[in-house]
């Protein structure tokens, strides 16, 4: 064969054929083998994308994990996280939940979940609540026991809690009557079927016992169902462990939402409650009465103390007046006293004192001072007399009288006023 020439491969293009994929001649380029080699690889590509779901498993934190492989091997996951499912089933479980036994639609399932109890007088009612439960995630064999016998969290809350839940139900009715429950045992019914159901039901013995119907007042035979403790503790006996202890489930904030007694269990009850109350009523007015007899008397006592009282204060008031009184005649009367020998102290003083002066001078200025008084009293009544006549004689003498009898007067008075007085008007030589 000819060899081209470099250049005419250039030149000339290479031919260019349509594709038709319903041709069948041997230049196509889509053939059944092909088909059928891109439908193989689909599917491959297919159960590849399906089959990565069970290669991988991703864990969330609040649930757990388990495994089964095809080989049969179990294996427990508790790390939140993706994990090796390598196509086998996987099962998750929640850490914890909540089991609803309520009759109330928008609580648990869509349906009255309640629990029915029947009391030691044969009255039934339906409890009504919920309680909290934690798994046991920490511990891996009790974990597989688990999941062994319920495989998923539906049949452990159904055939496990549920079933607990009844069973201590059941057992704490006749330790009460339908009225215990409903007012003087009502927390007792909680503590009692929350005890048993986290440590087993208890074991007990029935005794019958006459009483008296509430409502009708007679006689009646009772059994009374009581639990056994132990003599030595004083713990209540258990007939078994509680299942959900024994797979170490915790149980816990059991709760009451309603206890829904029967219609006529209903109505003895509210028929009793009414005849309670109007016992408790009667008593209350009873002891109000009594209560007011009581107070009655006591105030009666208080006005008599308060009167009593009264008179004593008047009297303390009267006594304190009468003290106030004497205490002050006494005051005034030491006053007296005091002031008597206060003049008489001065009085001796004053006698003293003039007597002391008398004795020194012989009484010469009180002589004096008279003497005084009583020539000026003479001299002023002489003074008012007309002594001098309007005819004036003279006398042979060839004188004339010039008021001598008034002179002779007034030396007159003069002598016999000294000599009264024992006054010595003469000057002594010495």
């Amino acid at each position: 064969m000819q060899k081209k020439s470099r250049q005419q491969l250039i030149k000339k293009p290479p031919l260019q054929r349509k594709t038709n994929m319903n041709s069948s001649t041997p230049n196509s380029t889509v053939t059944p083998k092909r088909i059928f080699g891109l439908g193989i690889l689909a599917v491959v590509l297919v159960v590849a994308f399906f089959a990565s779901f069970s290669v991988f498993e991703v864990l969330d934190a609040d649930k757990v994990m388990f495994i089964q492989y095809p080989t049969g091997t179990i294996t427990y996951f508790t790390e939140q996280g993706p994990h090796f499912q390598l196509f086998g089933s996987v099962t998750m479980l929640p850490r914890r939940g909540q089991f609803w036994f309520s009759a109330h639609l928008d609580q648990g399932e869509e349906a009255d979940q309640s629990i029915k109890i029947r009391f030691n007088d044969a009255a039934h009612a339906k409890l009504s609540g919920s309680l909290s439960y934690e798994l046991p995630v920490g511990d891996e064999q009790a974990m597989l026991k688990l999941y062994r016998n319920y495989r998923n969290i539906e049949n452990i809350e159904s055939q496990l809690i549920r079933t607990v839940t009844e069973k201590s139900v059941y057992m704490t009715g006749p330790l009460m009557s339908s009225q215990e429950s409903y007012s003087s045992k009502r927390n007792q019914l909680l503590g009692f079927v929350d005890d048993q159901i986290v440590g087993g039901v208890y074991k007990t013995f029935v005794r019958v016992i006459r009483d008296k119907d509430p409502m009708t007042g007679g006689d009646r035979t009772v059994n009374v169902t009581e639990i056994m403790t132990d003599p030595k503790t004083g713990l209540a006996l258990r007939q078994d462990e509680s299942p959900v202890a024994s797979y170490k489930i915790k149980i816990s904030n059991l709760s009451l939402n309603e206890v829904r007694y029967d219609t006529e269990v209903e109505k003895q009850i509210a028929e009793q409650q009414k005849a309670i109350q109007q016992v408790q009523l009667a008593i209350a007015q009873a002891k109000e009465a009594e209560q007011q007899a009581i107070t009655t008397a006591k105030r009666g006592e208080a006005s008599a103390a308060e009167a009593k009282w009264k008179q004593e204060a008047l009297k303390a008031q009267a006594v304190t007046l009468a003290q106030q009184e004497l205490e002050v005649a006494m005051l005034e009367t030491k006053k007296a006293v005091q002031y008597k020998a206060k003049k008489i102290l001065e009085a001796e003083a004053e006698y003293e004192y003039k007597r002391k002066i008398i004795l020194g001078d012989g009484a010469l200025t009180q002589k004096l001072a008279t003497y005084q008084a009583v020539m000026e009293k003479f001299a002023e009544a002489i003074g008012r007399q007309k002594w001098v006549p309007d005819v004036v004689f003279e006398n042979g003498a060839g004188g004339r009288n010039n008021g001598s009898s008034a002179t002779a007067l007034i030396d007159m008075l003069s002598v016999k006023t000294a000599k009264d007085l024992a006054l010595d008007l003469s000057v002594p030589k010495k």
